[in-house]
């Protein structure tokens, strides 16, 4: 069965494939993906209110091939690191 073009899915998916327009290097999409992911599970009601209630933490881990490792995301410094470091 196909998707239908006005799902949340499809949507959640068009905006992904916008989020980097200008830098083609396939990882900072695939970051920067997941930080709209993120951003978009919090436009759920009851993911906001777990979430704000601290029954519900949503961590952004990433894969780096490359290097082997497991970076995650500090909101903090909106940046990611090393996993442990």
């Amino acid at each position: 069965e196909v998707l239908q073009q006005n799902d949340f899915i499809s949507n959640w998916v068009s905006l992904l494939d916008q989020s980097d327009s200008m830098d083609n290097n396939v990882d900072t999409t695939a970051r920067n993906a997941l930080k709209i992911s993120y951003e978009n599970c919090l436009t759920f009601p009851w993911i906001q209110e777990k979430v704000k209630n601290q029954q519900l933490s949503i961590h952004l881990w990433f894969f780096a091939i490359d290097k082997g490792q497991i970076q995650t995301y500090c909101h903090e410094t909106q940046q990611f690191s090393e996993f442990g470091i």
